[in-house]
């Protein structure tokens, strides 16, 4: 879904009383990412149609509620077809943010180990949000000596960044499935998070700048 230039108030919705001075709009209400993420499970399921089995990795912590979803939606749509595919569970923790500011640099949390269990396998990474891109494509490329069957990416949210190199702009990854084209803004909520806040928040929203002064995590 693209064009979500609409903000609504957070006085509309239901803000937990810890987040409300720190919230400056909401750009997806829940009831929304609950039907998106529905039909995103479709989609999924007639990409894998002719599959026995889908091994379907969360990327932690932020995608950890719309892995849930998805999961849980894929196994209802396999329920209600005649299609036999297995889903099989992984995740991997991975770190690039810190405060709202990408550091550049991958941080491979689990032990890069568990990828022996993509060998020749059908591979579905979940993310919360893709926005410059790098992170996906490193963790693609460490994936690529693994030998898997296929290696596909879902994101919840795809943030448009064009980097700028050389005047010339470009997309570094683009999922094969997204729900939400977003802005240009720092977003939480729905597990994305400002230095662990706000993943319990159920709407996807903008931080104000309050949020991000006292919030924010301070170096050693």
């Amino acid at each position: 879904i693209k064009d979500l230039d609409k903000e609504y108030k957070p006085e509309l919705f239901s803000i937990p009383k810890q987040y409300e001075r720190y919230v400056e709009s909401v750009i997806v209400p829940y009831g929304l990412i609950k039907d998106r993420v529905e039909r995103l499970a479709e989609d999924i399921i007639k990409i894998y149609k002719d599959k026995d089995e889908l091994v379907c990795v969360c990327i932690l912590k932020g995608a950890f509620r719309f892995y849930c979803d998805l999961v849980h939606n894929l196994r209802q749509a396999i329920r209600h077809s005649s299609k036999e595919l297995a889903i099989i569970f992984e995740f991997l923790q991975l770190s690039s943010y810190e405060n709202v500011n990408s550091t550049g640099k991958l941080n491979f949390v689990t032990m890069k180990t568990i990828f022996n269990n993509f060998r020749g396998r059908n591979v579905l990474i979940i993310e919360d949000i893709i926005d410059t891109g790098f992170t996906m494509k490193e963790l693609l490329n460490s994936l690529k000596e693994y030998n898997c069957k296929s290696v596909n990416t879902v994101s919840l949210k795809l943030k448009i960044i064009p980097m700028c190199i050389d005047e010339f702009c470009l997309i570094v990854h683009t999922p094969i499935v997204a729900g939400f084209v977003i802005p240009d803004r720092f977003i939480i909520g729905y597990g994305a998070d400002y230095n662990d806040y706000f993943r319990d928040l159920d709407h996807i929203c903008i931080i104000n700048e309050l949020g991000k002064e006292e919030l924010k995590k301070v170096k050693a």
